[in-house]
């Protein structure tokens, strides 16, 4: 056995066998098998794969945590701290076919702690919807999800 060879073990607590149609969460992906949808495709199944509930649970904690309460930082270069966690995170999952409703979500809520950021650094009643629009953000070079 090639574990054996490379001096690992495997801990059976934390491994078992699972049937692929009930699908199984490894490193911070989720795999499930199933049913094509073309009727000429050679192979009636397929291993769908996509970024686990909790990887976009950490993301958006880093998020979270990284534009945080650093209200003296200017907006350019909060989106320039930003960038290098959402480009490695979208590079990390890029083999994955994310579901595109995922990622518009996960855009969504970088646009809302923005919002937040900026109402909170200005006082603004408006919860920064006058202060950034969702183009404002990508034309200051925000790296979206997808």
């Amino acid at each position: 056995m090639m574990l054996g060879r490379l001096g690992l073990e495997l801990h059976w607590d934390k491994s078992r066998i699972v049937p692929a149609r009930k699908g199984f969460y490894f490193l911070g992906m989720h795999f499930r098998l199933r049913a094509t949808s073309r009727k000429d495709a050679k192979l009636k199944q397929f291993c769908a794969v996509w970024p686990s509930d909790r990887s976009i649970k950490q993301i958006k904690s880093k998020i979270r945590y990284t534009i945080g309460r650093q209200y003296y930082k200017k907006l350019e270069a909060m989106i320039g701290i930003l960038n290098p966690i959402i480009r490695g995170w979208n590079n990390y999952h890029r083999k994955a076919r994310p579901v595109m409703k995922r990622l518009q979500q996960l855009n969504a809520f970088v646009r809302e702690r923005f919002r937040i950021f900026l109402k909170r650094k200005y006082s603004d009643r408006s919860r920064g919807t006058r202060r950034v629009q969702n183009s404002l953000l990508v034309r200051l070079g925000l790296y979206q999800f997808g």
